[in-house]
């Protein structure tokens, strides 16, 4: 059950009582009250208390009154936007992906990227990276402390290909999750 009971108090000897409760929750969390009596609702900026995270504020003017609220997780949005960069040496596909990862509703501790096969010493760098790992093509990058709002992450690899001749494909990473994706592709050589 997900359903938390405000506990009540009382002040000894007090001829009245009145006040307010303010209900907080840390990203990623949703509030909703399932049961309050003997108070009302009112907005979270009324109080004399500034709460980090507010979510709802009540108001009681007598003892007796009763609160409880139900806890849900939110998903998060995740909107990504990749930028390819492919550098085509002797032989060899030089590439690099900045990943910018914007992160609404709910913070996240991890990524998953999808590499296609073939691609060559992967690796990922960014802001607090604790690890990466992966399963086949599907890597997974976990971090230090989730993030929400925008991220930047650094994917480099690369691959061989026949210089005498023939196709190359570029780009192909793609981020698992991600609600939207947008991506841009730019090709150097020497």
């Amino acid at each position: 059950d997900n359903t938390v009971q405000v506990p009540s108090f009382k002040i000894r000897g007090a001829k009245t009582e009145r006040g307010h409760i303010v209900l907080a929750a840390e990203k990623g969390l949703r509030l909703k009250v399932a049961k309050a009596e003997g108070m009302h609702e009112v907005h979270t900026g009324s109080t004399q208390m500034n709460v980090v995270g507010a979510q709802q504020a009540f108001r009681f003017k007598e003892g007796g009154w009763r609160l409880s609220a139900t806890v849900d997780r939110t998903a998060p949005g995740i909107h990504a936007e990749v930028f390819h960069l492919v550098s085509v040496g002797e032989g060899v596909l030089y590439e690099s992906a900045t990943m910018t990862y914007h992160i609404s509703g709910a913070p996240v501790r991890s990524f998953v990227v999808v590499v296609p096969e073939g691609y060559q010493n992967v690796e990922f760098t960014g802001r607090s990276v604790r690890n990466t790992t992966h399963e086949g093509n599907k890597w997974t990058i976990t971090l230090q402390d989730k993030v929400m709002g925008d991220y930047t992450l650094l994917a480099t690899y690369d691959r061989p290909f026949d210089y005498r001749g023939g196709n190359i494909a570029v780009g192909g990473l793609s981020i698992e999750g991600a609600e939207t994706e947008m991506g841009y592709i730019a090709l150097a050589s020497s």
